[in-house]
């Protein structure tokens, strides 16, 4: 049997795809923890609203007191990549509530107004 460049061409294509399933099953399953900061990183957030996703219960993270006793965190990089699938999933865009001149001056000044229309 006589290889082609082709042949080798394909091969070397079918094992790039499994190392790139491989890469992708050990990062879905992977129990390597990161901090907060890297968190925020990959989320694209800020630490703050990471933590308060933590707090509601909204993302899984490994909670802790340091020396200081200061509340530090630990995140999985599989339940990060679960938190963004399920939020991309959420996404649900609401038609705005549009009011009227006179609702914004009452929540403004806290009184009515009257129109003046000229005649």
């Amino acid at each position: 049997m006589i290889a082609t460049s082709d042949m080798f061409w394909q091969k070397l294509n079918d094992i790039d795809k499994k190392v790139d399933q491989l890469l992708k099953r050990e990062v879905e399953q992977s129990i390597e923890e990161i901090s907060l900061g890297k968190a925020a990183k990959l989320l694209h957030l800020g630490p703050e609203t990471v933590a308060q996703y933590v707090d509601s219960g909204k993302l899984r993270a490994r909670t802790y007191r340091d020396s200081k006793h200061r509340k530090r965190y630990r995140f999985r990089i599989a339940d990060i990549k679960d938190f963004q699938k399920r939020q991309s999933t959420v996404l649900i865009f609401e038609k705005p509530e549009i009011k009227s001149s006179e609702e914004i001056a009452e929540e403004i000044f806290g009184h009515k107004t009257k129109r003046k229309i000229k005649k």
